[in-house]
């Protein structure tokens, strides 16, 4: 994405409708709160998430700021690297960290993070309501949310609804890594309770696992992770795969293949809580890189680039061609199509589900 004498890039367009605030000169680093004269250390998802991530955001905030921003991506280990660091006087590893569901519910009940002082995100405005209100936005802003769908082989049949999917002549693939998404299919395939509840609700628990055996005897092969899908899938072993949508579309067409995406009206998804770490000697700098995250501009360009649900709601009024009809435009539409775990509610039930799980796929 390079600009021209007479063209500009997205990055560009992004830059000239921010304003570059940062015109009083570019810095190799950042003078932190506490005087410590270092990086602004960013860690989002691994993988083709974190490399959307570095091109669209970090580059961006970079170029126009002038501040040094490094990125160490990564996944649950964030969480025990900062517990180690968190409270002992040590350095802490992260300045801003990416973390959905339990993850940011730990980091909250272990005091991991420091609020988040809105008065320095004003973009925050424009987030959904739904991802400030069903969980706590005290710790975190939400940045952006992803949602599982039905990955097929266009030569093939395949299932449009999750009422479909096993039920179908195609046979299945589901992922062993996300027992949660595995066990939200189940439960929105469930006529027991409306969408997710037989999740959310411990009660409901020991019916919603009796349901999973069922539907785990109906899958043709259990992958476990990003690789082994495309492994199942171009070896003609399933047809028809649950994978998160946005990972399936990159792979899609970065790999040329005649392969489809479906997303029933209501799917599992997480949404992911960005974080200033408690301690971190770069805080007002975190923030406002938090803030120009949430830039409608930028979320446009990382919603192009990354195909994910953007948090701020400005963008659904001219989704970028490429999930253009995808997405929902409005905030009711938006409350319907999320099924996100309540994890709170199920704090002291998921060891019990993910035992579960693991039973009855072994």
């Amino acid at each position: 994405m390079t600009g021209s004498s007479e063209t500009y890039s997205r990055r560009d367009l992004i830059k000239t409708a921010g304003g570059l605030v940062a015109g009083t000169g570019l810095t190799t680093g950042c003078l932190g709160d506490g005087g410590e004269d270092r990086p602004l250390r960013v860690s989002p998802y691994s993988g083709a998430y974190g490399e959307v991530f570095e091109e669209v955001v970090v580059e961006g905030f970079r170029d126009e700021y002038g501040i040094e921003v490094e990125v160490a991506p990564g996944w649950d280990e964030r969480v025990t690297e900062l517990r180690s660091t968190v409270g002992s006087g040590g350095s802490v590893p992260y300045d801003i960290v990416g973390v959905a569901g339990q993850n940011y519910l730990i980091g909250i009940n272990e005091g991991l993070f420091e609020p988040v002082r809105y008065q320095n995100v004003p973009n925050a405005d424009d987030v959904w309501d739904f991802m400030r209100g069903y969980r706590t936005d005290e710790y975190g802003v939400p940045g952006e949310a992803g949602v599982s769908g039905i990955m097929y082989d266009e030569g093939g049949p395949y299932a449009e609804g999750w009422d479909g999917l096993l039920s179908s002549d195609a046979p299945v693939g589901m992922d062993t890594g996300y027992w949660d998404v595995s066990l939200l299919v189940t439960a929105l395939m469930s006529e027991e309770l409306p969408g997710a509840e037989e999740f959310n609700q411990p009660e409901a628990h020991e019916t919603l696992l009796s349901e999973f055996e069922e539907v785990s005897e109906r899958v043709d092969v259990w992958y476990q992770g990003g690789a082994e899908v495309w492994e199942i899938m171009e070896r003609g072993q399933v047809d028809q795969a649950v994978f998160y949508y946005a990972s399936g579309r990159a792979g899609i067409e970065s790999r040329g293949l005649d392969y489809g995406m479906a997303i029933p009206d209501t799917a599992p998804a997480y949404y992911t809580n960005f974080c200033v770490t408690k301690g971190s000697p770069n805080r007002e700098d975190a923030e406002r890189f938090l803030n120009y995250m949430l830039r409608e501009e930028v979320q446009r360009e990382w919603v192009s680039e990354g195909y994910y649900v953007p948090a701020n709601s400005t963008v659904a009024g001219d989704y970028p061609d490429s999930v253009a009809g995808v997405y929902p435009i409005d905030e009711e539409g938006m409350r319907g199509f999320l099924t996100v775990p309540d994890w709170e509610g199920i704090e002291g039930s998921v060891d019990e589900l993910s035992n579960g799980f693991n039973e009855r796929i072994a």
